[in-house]
């Protein structure tokens, strides 16, 4: 079995940063594909369309309200209708739920899935799960504002309910002085706009060594260790595009149906630098629950282990254990936070090998591991 922290290096140095649907991003997949293979699963590389990157979306989304405003000058019907469009497009996107990102280009990408029957009969299925690109990064994730990052994003989401409540209000009504205050919403959003602008034309790609280099080294180790399951049959899936929209774990949803009382999803996300965590719940607005049984299992194992691992929600942005828990499906993530509870070096160009702990990541493996084995045990 390769050190968990030189499979970080190959996909972070050798491969190096690997943006969503990247011929890197197909490298780290071809890697991924051949650790599979040699540990006996059955791989599959399985082609889909992806987006490039989530400034699109989300950049026309802040661009119809920013518009809205000075638009109820001339119609206030058409004002409305704009700003609750954008409303409808942003719920559904953050809820991988795509609608606008369903029309929009996209370029090649992949998942790598592999799968491993058990010893005897099939009675379960577990599906771990990491993704394979790395984010560009934006001065949204700079070091000295990441801490707030999710105060920020609740602020611009209020900002973008005033806007649609003004509109409402202006169907009826003249707005008045309180057109100002819609106005200063659709700027305090433009705001945004030219963010994402910035971190298409000037900013590059992380090389990603804990966003997700980490993930995808435990999901191939544990994939090598899990080699004498029962009666658990063990899928191993390395997606592409995550970090541009979940695109990678919606189109693997959506090529595979899973039976929702006997699957069980595990997602592996920045787990190699500070404390590690299982995920109570996700969700940057609605909030899902992870699956009670997959807690109370990691709960067992930390005691009987004594694992450095601990209990944490995470609301600040999506992963991809979100997609299956949002239809229906049993899913918890496992994740890593410094002391603050942010994500070290979050999409920063310090995202580098140098700065992943191979300790926090042996956690991630024995937890994940020792998790799966005890649901094999139930006969």
């Amino acid at each position: 079995m390769e050190k968990l922290v030189d499979a970080v290096r190959v996909l972070s140095v050798e491969i190096g940063p690997r943006g969503s649907a990247s011929e890197a991003e197909g490298q780290a997949a071809e890697y991924a594909a051949e650790r599979l293979r040699r540990a006996g699963f059955e791989v599959k590389i399985e082609p889909f369309r992806g987006l490039t990157t989530f400034s699109l979306p989300y950049g026309l989304i802040y661009s119809g309200f920013v518009l809205a405003a000075p638009l109820h000058l001339l119609s206030p019907a058409a004002s409305f209708a704009l700003a609750l469009l954008s409303l409808a497009a942003f719920l559904t996107e953050i809820h991988a739920l795509p609608t606008l990102s369903r029309i929009l280009p996209k370029g090649q990408s992949q998942n790598v899935v592999g799968v491993r029957r058990p010893q005897g009969e099939v009675k379960r299925r577990v599906v771990i799960s990491a993704h394979l690109d790395s984010s560009k990064a934006a001065l949204l994730w700079h070091p000295k504002m990441v801490a707030g990052f999710r105060r920020s994003f609740l602020t611009m989401v209020g900002a973008m309910l005033a806007i649609v409540l003004l509109g409402l209000v202006g169907l009826f009504l003249p707005l008045g002085r309180v057109w100002w205050a819609q106005l200063a919403c659709s700027l305090y959003l433009s705001a945004s706009v030219i963010l994402l602008v910035h971190r298409e034309l000037f900013m590059e790609h992380t090389p990603g060594a804990n966003d997700n280099a980490s993930g995808v080294a435990v999901l191939l180790a544990a994939a090598e260790e899990l080699s004498d399951l029962q009666t658990t049959e063990l899928w191993a899936v390395a997606t592409g595009c995550e970090e541009s929209g979940l695109c990678g774990m919606l189109a693997f949803m959506d090529a595979h149906r899973f039976d929702r009382e006997n699957t069980y999803f595990i997602n592996l996300d920045n787990c190699g630098a500070g404390r590690v965590a299982y995920i109570t719940a996700e969700g940057v607005l609605l909030r899902y629950p992870s699956d009670a049984e997959l807690l109370r299992l990691a709960s067992q194992v930390i005691a009987e282990e004594g694992l450095d691992v601990e209990p944490r929600a995470y609301h600040t942005l999506t992963t991809d254990a979100l997609v299956p828990l949002t239809r229906g499906h049993k899913a918890m993530g496992v994740m890593a936070f410094d002391e603050q509870g942010v994500l070290p070096n979050w999409h920063w160009p310090t995202d580098t090998v140098e700065n992943v702990d191979q300790t926090a990541m042996d956690n991630a493996l024995r937890l994940v591991v020792d998790v799966v084995r005890k649901l094999d045990s139930h006969r």
